[in-house]
């Protein structure tokens, strides 16, 4: 039986490139995650080809465990109480396990802070307490060169990792 792929849920858009003191910037992608193996899992593929575009990708966990799957995808890895709420560290992409979602109530805080600084908001798992209506389901396969990341990192955290990455997104918004 071939495993289920992971449902990440992603609402927003992101009109323009965001701008710091009138220069372009590098687009932001930044994961909430219980952990390094749940993070890879579910978006693996998605972080590293976003970081292979040139995007500056996160990926902040609640729990202390290796970094290396998250170096292995192209995130550079942090706590969660790293995260930085200054105007110009907003992401333009907030991806967000729905189990730290339910659990933190600072977490959801954050999402709505990041929501109101235009950023596009993901989650990935079951639960979720208040998810965006009209979403669709749209298959995300990541590059050849992500997979092979992909799977080097979840080797690494000792977890499974799917070809096709599942997601769920408002009308419009392509990854």
């Amino acid at each position: 039986m071939e495993p289920q792929p992971h449902t990440l849920v992603l609402a927003g858009m992101i009109a323009e490139p965001r701008t710091e003191r009138g220069r372009g910037t590098r687009h932001r992608l930044t994961a909430l995650g219980v952990d390094a193996a749940d993070i890879v899992t579910a978006v693996g593929g998605l972080l590293c080809d976003r970081s292979l575009a040139g995007w500056y990708v996160t990926a902040h966990t609640a729990a202390e465990n290796s970094t290396q799957p998250l170096r292995a995808v192209g995130a550079a890895p942090a706590d969660l109480s790293a995260l930085d709420f200054a105007p110009e560290a907003w992401p333009d992409v907030l991806v967000v396990s729905s189990r730290l979602f339910d659990r933190r109530d600072w977490v959801r805080r954050y999402v709505q802070a990041a929501r109101r600084h235009n950023a596009a908001i993901g989650w990935w798992g079951e639960g979720g307490r208040t998810l965006p209506s009209r979403l669709q389901p749209v298959r995300y396969r990541p590059s050849r060169a992500a997979m092979v990341f992909k799977q080097r990192a979840a080797r690494i955290a000792g977890s499974a990792h799917d070809s096709v990455e599942c997601v769920l997104m408002r009308e419009g918004f392509a990854l």
